[in-house]
């Protein structure tokens, strides 16, 4: 059989435009193909995050190093295990501050989250391109009992009606406190010299004044206190350090004192005209 016959067909089945057709076809495909590896984005990838555990705390933020990081990515984080869909659910909570800084490393700014382990879903739009199970744990304040030493100053015959046991019940700005700082001992009151009694304090943070006549009374008080971002103890808004003051109140009575030392959980201690000099 010719190759192409009388009728202008090829191998006698199809013509010569048909023909034509298919060829372009067939070379179109791997054009296609090329093109399609050509102009599709690559997909971003997470290879590390940094840091990988931080403790809780106001404007957290994480690093993500890896490669293919491009503008308008979103980011979300949920709580490892448990199912996510970004249309079943208010974004703002979830949705972090996608920082681009490089295609290989951007930072990112975490929404308001509670201590736990927790997912991320990156998303370009709507579409989720990446998921990283477990990135990051968000670690419990530091907290512990303080051992504190305080010289409590009371006027009249307050002093006499402290007694080891007793519970502040003073509350915390806001919202009250589950526990308070627990007298644990103290020592026997004496009567100050002067009408006024008063603390100067070298570190700058005020003076102490109590109007006589006055008593002080040294005890060992027991303070729930959680340790703050800036490496200060706090208990109920108030710093605890050497040179500090600190109120205490029960359902009898009101005082106030001065902190001389402070025995950490873990063993440290500082004592006042030590830890008046730190930060």
């Amino acid at each position: 059989m010719p190759l192409i016959d009388t009728r202008g067909r090829l191998f006698g089945r199809l013509n010569l435009i048909d023909a034509a057709l298919l060829v372009v076809l067939l070379a179109l495909v791997p054009l296609g193909v090329f093109a399609f590896r050509i102009f599709q984005e690559p997909l971003p990838r997470i290879d590390a995050v940094v840091p990988a555990s931080q403790p809780a705390g106001p404007a957290r933020r994480l690093r993500l190093k890896g490669a293919n990081f491009r503008p308008y990515l979103r980011v979300f984080v949920s709580p490892t295990g448990e199912p996510f869909s970004i249309g079943e659910r208010h974004l703002d909570p979830t949705e972090g501050h996608f920082l681009i800084e490089s295609p290989g490393e951007v930072e990112i700014q975490l929404p308001p989250v509670a201590p736990g382990s927790y997912d991320l879903y990156v998303f370009d739009e709507m579409r989720q391109v990446l998921v990283r199970p477990s990135a990051f744990t968000i670690e419990p304040p530091r907290s512990g009992p303080l051992r504190v030493m305080v010289q409590f100053v009371a006027i009249g015959d307050v002093a006499d009606m402290v007694k080891p046991g007793d519970t502040d019940l003073m509350k915390t700005t806001g919202a009250p406190s589950a526990s308070g700082a627990v007298i644990q001992s103290i020592g026997e009151p004496s009567r100050a010299a002067s009408a006024v009694l008063s603390y100067g304090l070298s570190s700058g943070r005020g003076t102490l004044a109590i109007a006589g006549p006055a008593r002080t009374l040294d005890a060992h008080v027991s303070i729930p206190a959680t340790l703050s971002e800036g490496g200060v103890w706090m208990y109920r808004d108030q710093p605890i350090r050497p040179g500090d003051t600190i109120a205490f109140e029960t359902s009898r009575y009101a005082l106030r004192g001065l902190v001389i030392s402070v025995s950490t959980p873990d063993g440290t201690s500082d004592a006042a005209g030590e830890g008046r000099s730190k930060p």
